[in-house]
């Protein structure tokens, strides 16, 4: 393969993902899609309790959030 077909392709693939990029968010700039997005009410979010018991942890035990992660070596 020559370094002008390589190029050529490469600008294919670019403007290929950036027409479907536009068309799969509607055409709409990232603001204006950011004005579409529903809030959840505050009292509607489902807060849940997770016992992380003696596990390693980082961080003050008040933290407004907690991130716990499950991991399997296998």
């Amino acid at each position: 393969m020559s370094k002008g077909t390589a190029f050529l392709g490469i600008i294919i693939a670019f403007a290929s993902g950036y027409f479907v990029g536009q068309y799969a968010k509607g055409g709409g700039s990232a603001d204006e899609a950011a004005g579409q997005l529903a809030v959840a009410p505050i009292d509607a979010v489902e807060r849940l309790r997770v016992p992380v018991g003696l596990s390693a942890s980082k961080g003050p035990k008040d933290a407004k959030v907690t991130i716990v992660e499950f991991s399997d070596f296998q």
